[in-house]
């Protein structure tokens, strides 16, 4: 006598299957957009050097009132369309896993000043307060081991979201250099903040809160999600 049972896995097999074959198509796609993207910011790159390369010789020229302001305009414009594709150009070396951190002797304090007082002009035009500065006392002006270019990178990202989402009151910028093998960091605002919804999705890159935002708001969404590439790296 023999007993036995049948189980017909055709179909777990198949979808077993199908769901490997998704997954590589995915990651072949994931692929095929960083390529395209970092080949397209090279390609942006170049002639957004040379516009803004020659908008400011043209500057030093003798121009009307009139036209010096197109030409400052034209060098503004090409000079954050330019960020953007430094931006999409980072992701696209991240995503790869190619992105290169260059240690050297720099002093925080120093990159801290030039990081935040880039957008020193765009909060007085807001009418809003920004203050930086350093705590650890004998710290402060001791030079680190590390990238300056990255750091300077991720305070001005940081600095840039506290400056365009408040619209009254003020922001602030400290760097915590007390301990001798780490820096650490805090921006602080009055501005809108983030729900906990929000938060979770923050580090994603190109998203942004909700679509109001990004139209009130000018930005790729890449910001937090490349300042969190950088401090893991």
């Amino acid at each position: 006598r023999v007993v036995y049972a049948l189980l017909d896995v055709t179909d777990q097999v198949a979808a077993e299957r199908a769901k490997e074959e998704a997954l590589e198509e995915a990651h072949r796609a994931n692929a095929a957009k960083s390529n395209f993207l970092a080949k397209m910011s090279h390609e942006m790159r170049t002639p957004l050097t040379a516009l803004v390369g020659l908008s400011e010789e043209l500057g030093h020229g003798p121009l009307d009132p009139a036209q010096r302001s197109f030409v400052e305009e034209i060098g503004n414009a090409a000079a954050r369309l330019s960020r953007v594709v430094s931006d999409v150009l980072d992701v696209a070396s991240m995503e790869e896993g190619t992105l290169q951190i260059n240690a050297a002797p720099f002093d925080p304090a120093e990159v801290l000043e030039d990081a935040v007082g880039a957008w020193q002009a765009a909060a007085s035009a807001k009418g809003l307060s920004l203050d930086w500065g350093c705590d650890g006392g004998c710290g402060c002006g001791r030079a680190r081991l590390g990238d300056q270019h990255r750091l300077y990178q991720i305070i001005a990202a940081l600095t840039s979201n506290a400056v365009k989402f408040t619209e009254t009151g003020g922001a602030s910028v400290r760097l915590d250099l007390t301990a001798p093998d780490r820096i650490g960091l805090t921006v602080s605002d009055s501005g809108i903040g983030l729900r906990p919804d929000e938060q979770a999705a923050a580090f994603t890159a190109f998203a942004q809160a909700d679509d109001g935002i990004a139209r009130r708001y000018e930005g790729t969404g890449l910001g937090l999600s490349i300042t969190r590439w950088l401090v893991e790296a």
